[in-house]
């Protein structure tokens, strides 16, 4: 229920009925350094949330072409596109929003979730699940990915969990077993 629900919110603000009337989260795909994928879309999780919270449509720049390579086989987060922001003044302007830089950490009246990390709206349910919920939606795959892969969706979310169990491959804190075979079941 709970998932269902940020879901469509997520859906509904990035998904507005006129692009040109909505205001708009322009989100940097710029790194540091190099990142990979489950890095690069924690720190762009933080513009979905941002999104949220500052009632903006989030955009997604094309400072960093990879990055939108890495998320080709997933759904458009939102229906407005860089041409949108091209055009926009005023009191639906543009919002420019850099998800690593440490200034953008600290909350203000412009950016009031950063810090947080996750929406007001959700905040009751934690961190965690809301970092569910951004990758969730970040990660909708297209029907052409569906077929490839031979996955069939029925639209319903069902009682599944998905968990990464990291290598350790940054801080060699495993590396006894690492690359052997553990039954954690």
């Amino acid at each position: 229920m709970w998932t269902k629900e940020a879901q469509n919110l997520l859906y509904l603000q990035n998904h507005p009925l006129d692009c040109t009337k909505a205001p708009i989260l322009l989100c940097s795909t710029q790194v540091n350094k190099f990142q990979g994928t489950g890095s690069r879309l924690f720190f762009l999780g933080r513009c979905l949330t941002e999104g949220l919270n500052s009632k903006r449509v989030v955009v997604l720049s094309k400072e960093l072409l990879s990055t939108h390579d890495m998320l080709t086989p997933f759904r458009a987060w939102s229906n407005c596109s860089i041409h949108d922001v091209k055009f926009k003044k005023g009191k639906f302007g543009v919002k420019y929003y850099y998800p690593m830089d440490s200034d953008s950490l600290v909350k203000s009246k412009d950016m009031p979730a950063v810090g947080a990390l996750f929406p007001r709206t959700f905040a009751e349910r934690g961190y965690w699940w809301w970092k569910s919920q951004e990758i969730t939606y970040a990660l909708r795959p297209k029907f052409e990915t569906q077929q490839a892969l031979g996955i069939k969706f029925d639209n319903s979310l069902g009682n599944k969990i998905v968990f990464q169990v990291r290598r350790t491959d940054k801080t060699q804190g495993c590396a006894s077993f690492y690359g052997k075979f553990k039954n954690i079941i």
